[in-house]
Formats: C-alpha cells, structure tokens, sequence
C-alpha cells in the first residue's frame, strides 16, 4: 500500500506520465486499499474482547475520519503555499513513516497468538 503511494509520485513526476502515471498509481493504491481495509478489520475484530468490539470499532472510525479531515486541511494549506508536486511528495513520504508501525512483528503474529 505504501509502496503503491510511492508509485503514485514516481510516476506522476519522474517517469514523463504525468497525469497518466498518477492515475495508474492511484488504481494500484486503490488495489491495496481494498485487500488492507478488510485484514486491519478482521485482525481488529479477532484481538478485541468481545464486549469491547462495539467500542474499539467506534474508536477506530473516530480516529479514521478525524485523521481524514486533519489531512485534507493539511494538504490544502501544503498545496497552496507549495505547489502539488511538493505536497504529493510530502504524503508519500509521510506514508512511508508508517511501515514500521505496519510491519511490527506483533502485528504479524497477533492472530496466532490467541488461536
């Protein structure tokens, strides 16, 4: 997923697709978007005490959609003091800061843990 956001920006700048590269680059984002959004929820719902679902799930969605909005204030001001480029480069990399958390080993591991 991450990588695939990378790909968005390579290609959208380095590779002469323009708009064509940042396009094909959203569709692989998009791919990966779809087989992470069910894994995240399903390792969610498995790790989460039953009585706690209803909230964990809550709290996610909060968490979710305040990060969303948060972003799109964010990468309207990057836009407009520094250009799309830069602010497409910025979410990229900002993107790529979040493969440690993704690729903990307790993350991978979680769902055999409580088999």
């Amino acid at each position: 997923m991450t990588l695939a956001l990378l790909a968005v920006t390579v290609l959208g700048t380095y590779t002469g697709l323009g708009a064509i590269g940042l396009v094909v680059g959203s569709i692989v984002h998009c791919v990966n978007e779809g087989a992470f959004s069910p894994t995240s929820m399903t390792l969610r719902q498995t790790q989460a005490p039953a009585e706690l679902l209803g909230r964990v799930s809550a709290v996610q969605r909060f968490q979710l959609w305040g990060a969303v909005a948060l972003g799109a204030l964010l990468a309207s001001a990057a836009t407009a003091l520094a250009g799309l480029e830069v602010t497409v480069w910025i979410g990229a990399l900002g993107t790529i800061l979040c493969l440690p958390a993704l690729l903990r080993r307790g993350i991978r591991t979680a769902t055999f843990a409580r088999g």
